[in-house]
C-alpha cells in the first residue's frame, strides 16, 4: 500500500510532517534496520516497493533527529515505508516547475546533477573507495613542500589514531551494524567475529575514535533546527549524518541508520572533510598535490608506456607549466589534467550557480589541455621529445566523481569546447582503465573518444564492461596490505571490481 499512498507529488512540508508524526527513539531502530539488511548495492531493490534505498533513509533520519520529538505516536514498520515513499514522491525543484529563485535554466541538467548527489556515494566500490585512502595519504609521496601533511604526526594529530587503525575502526562500526540490525554497543566488540581486527587495535582506542568521531547525540543533530525549513531543494543539502554516521541517545544501544555513511567516513572524502575543518585551505592543498601524485602512480601501472611528469617551461619572463602527465604511447599522446576538486553544494544542488563552480574547477583543466596540446603541435623546444605526428587526446582526473561532466550541453555551458577529444573521469574510473588486459589503453580511449553514440558518456560503464579483462590494481593491493588486521568472515562486500 506504501507505494501507492503517495503516487502523486508531494512538498517537503508534507513529507516532514509525515516524518515528525512519530518519535525518533521508534523510528530511527525502524530505519537502522532496514540500512543493515539492504546495504549491499542494488539490494534496496528488492526492498518493499524498492522505497528502503539508502539515501531515502538517510533523510528520514536526518528529519526525524533534527525535527522530531518524544510527544508523538510510535512508529511501525509501515509508518517506515510511508515516509520513505513520500520521500521518492517528493518533487524536484526544476521539473515539478516549482523552481525557486536560482533555479538554473538547464533543467535535465540541474535534475542529473541532484539524482548523481544524492545516490552515487551509495554505489561506489568499496574496495576502491577504501584502499583509497592509504594509497593517498600514508603510500605517495609528494614532490612539492607540504603546508600540514609534511609533518610525520598529521594524521595522530587529526585522527587519534593511524589510517589503518581507522579504517579497520570503520570496518568493526560497519559489521557490528550490519550484523547487529543497525544498533552497535561497545559491548559486542568482544564479538569472535571481530578478534581480526580487534587483535591488532586495542578496543580502548576503538571506544575513542568512535567517540571523537564517528558518534553523536541528539542534540548534535538539532543544533540543525534554526537552519531547517522545507524547500525543494532541502534533501540534497548536507546532512549531519555524513558527518556522525552513528546515533546516541535515542535507546540503550547506538545505531547506525545508514551503514554506507560509514564508509563515506573513513574513504579519502570523508577524510578531506575532516581535515578541511580542522586546517583548511592548507590541508586542501596538500591533498591536491597527494592526489597529483597519486594518479602518477596509477599511471605507472600501464605496461610499456613512459608517464612524464609536468613541463615547466617560460612564456616571456612567466614560468608556466604543463599538464600534470604526459603518456606517449605507439599511436596516441595522452595529457592528464588532475583535479582533487569534489563537488560543492551549488553543484550538489544543480542550481544556478553549479555552472560557475564547475567551470571554475573544469575549465581551468580543460584549458591546460589544450594550451599544452598546442605547445607540442607549435613543436615548442620544452615538447620537442613529444612527436607531433601523433594523436593527442585528453583526460581530467577527478578525486570525485563530477557527474554530467562530459555532456556537451553543459560543457557548452561552461564555454568549453576542448581542441583535442577529452573526457573527465573519477579516480576509480582510472583506476580501473589503467588494468585493462584484453585492449591496449591508448586504443581503448581513442576508440571511445571518437565514437559518436558515447558523446556525452563516462569511461564508468566500459571500464566496468563484464566482458573486459582486468589485472590487478597493485597500487590499491598494496594499500590493503597496509591493513594488517583481518577481514571478518562474510561480513564484507570488497571483490576488486
Amino acid at each position: 500500500m506504501a507505494a501507492y499512498l503517495y503516487n502523486r507529488e508531494v512538498k517537503d512540508d508534507e513529507y516532514i510532517g509525515r516524518v515528525r508524526r512519530h518519535t525518533p527513539s521508534s523510528l530511527l531502530p525502524l530505519i537502522a534496520r532496514a540500512g543493515a539488511q539492504y546495504w549491499v548495492p542494488q539490494t534496496w531493490l528488492n526492498s518493499p516497493y524498492k522505497k528502503l534505498t539508502p539515501w531515502n533513509l538517510a533523510d528520514v533520519a536526518r528529519v526525524s533527529l533534527v525535527s522530531g520529538n518524544e510527544h508523538r505516536k510510535s512508529a511501525v514498520y509501515q509508518d517506515l515505508l510511508e515516509s520513505c515513499a513520500a520521500y521518492s514522491s517528493l518533487v524536484d525543484p526544476q521539473l515539478s516547475g516549482q523552481a525557486v529563485s536560482g533555479g538554473g535554466s538547464d533543467i535535465i541538467a540541474g535534475f542529473l546533477l541532484r539524482k548523481s548527489a544524492e545516490q552515487l556515494v551509495y554505489n561506489q566500490s568499496r574496495w576502491h573507495d577504501l584502499g583509497r585512502t592509504a594509497a593517498i595519504f600514508d603510500q605517495t609521496a609528494a614532490k612539492k613542500p607540504l603546508n600540514v601533511l609534511g609533518d610525520p604526526g598529521w594524521v595522530q594529530s587529526l585522527l587519534g589514531c593511524t589510517i589503518p587503525q581507522y579504517i579497520g575502526i570503520g570496518f568493526i562500526v560497519h559489521t557490528i551494524a550490519v550484523k547487529y540490525e543497525g544498533r552497535f554497543l561497545e559491548d559486542w566488540l568482544d564479538d569472535p567475529v571481530l578478534e581480526p581486527i580487534t587483535s591488532e587495535i586495542p578496543v580502548r582506542l576503538v571506544r575513542d575514535v568512535i567517540a571523537d568521531h564517528f558518534m553523536a547525540d541528539v542534540s548534535f543533530f538539532q543544533q540543525e533546527r534554526p537552519n531547517f525549513h522545507p524547500s525543494p531543494y532541502r534533501r540534497f543539502t548536507y546532512n549531519p549524518l555524513m558527518g556522525k554516521p552513528i546515533v546516541s541517545g535515542i535507546s540503550d544501544v547506538r545505531l547506525v541508520p545508514v551503514p554506507g555513511l560509514i564508509d563515506r567516513k573513513i574513504s579519502p572524502l570523508g577524510l578531506w572533510y575532516t581535515g578541511f575543518d580542522l586546517w583548511g585551505s592548507d590541508f586542501s592543498d596538500d591533498v591536491g598535490e597527494l592526489f597529483e601524485q597519486y594518479v602518477g602512480r596509477q599511471l605507472d601501472l600501464i605496461p610499456n608506456v613512459v608517464v612524464q611528469p609536468e613541463v615547466v617551461y617560460r612564456e616571456g619572463k612567466d614560468e608556466k607549466r604543463s599538464v600534470d602527465w604526459i603518456l606517449v604511447f605507439d599511436g596516441v599522446a595522452l595529457l592528464v589534467e588532475v583535479k582533487s576538486a569534489r563537488p560543492t553544494e551549488p553543484i550538489r544542488l544543480g542550481k544556478e550557480e553549479a555552472y560557475d563552480q564547475m567551470g571554475t574547477k573544469l575549465s581551468k583543466a580543460f584549458k591546460q589541455i589544450d594550451t599544452t596540446s598546442q605547445l607540442i603541435e607549435d613543436q615548442h623546444p620544452k615538447f620537442s621529445h613529444i612527436p607531433k605526428n601523433l594523436p593527442r587526446i585528453g583526460l581530467i582526473v577527478t578525486m570525485e566523481d563530477f557527474p554530467i561532466a562530459n555532456a556537451p550541453a553543459l560543457r557548452a555551458r561552461l564555454g568549453v569546447f576542448p581542441s583535442i577529444p577529452t573526457c573527465v573521469c573519477s579516480s576509480e574510473d582510472l583506476e580501473l582503465l589503467v588494468t585493462i588486459t584484453d585492449q591496449d589503453i591508448c586504443s581503448f580511449l581513442s576508440a571511445f573518444l571518437a565514437d559518436p553514440s558515447k558523446i556525452g558518456w563516462s569511461l564508468t560503464n566500459d571500464v566496468r564492461d563484464e566482458a573486459r579483462g582486468h589485472a590487478r590494481n597493485e597500487v590499491l593491493d598494496q594499500a590493503w596490505k597496509t591493513y594488517t588486521w583481518g577481514l571478518p568472515p562474510d561480513a564484507l562486500f570488497l571483490e576488486a571490481e
